[in-house]
């Protein structure tokens, strides 16, 4: 579940389902050594896989099942065309009209 902006009712919630992801991933890949970075992807994935695949008791139902379910189909489309960075830029504030100052 996603927190929304400006609100900390959720923040918790967030962090809490974030802590018990890293410490199923981190407990299962401690004691394993991974000689590249596609190598450690992979173990992390199949950790993932398992976490999402695991039944709940209170639910019943997987996560992979609830958000297949209930969330994929609100998931919006990314866009077509790529992110195009862009620079803005500002004014001094040093206009007496505007409110600020200048220095003789």
């Amino acid at each position: 579940m996603p927190a929304r902006p400006r609100k900390p009712r959720d923040k918790a919630k967030v962090e809490n389902r974030v802590r018990f992801a890293q410490s199923c991933i981190l407990g299962r890949l401690r004691r394993q050594t991974f000689f590249s970075l596609a190598e450690a992807n992979a173990a992390i994935a199949g950790a993932l896989d398992r976490i999402n695949d695991h039944v709940m008791r209170r639910l019943g139902v997987s996560r992979r099942h609830l958000f297949q379910t209930l969330e994929a189909a609100a998931l919006a489309r990314l866009p077509a065309d790529d992110y195009e960075f862009a620079e803005c830029k500002f004014a001094s504030n040093s206009d007496p009209l505007r409110g600020g100052f200048r220095v003789q």
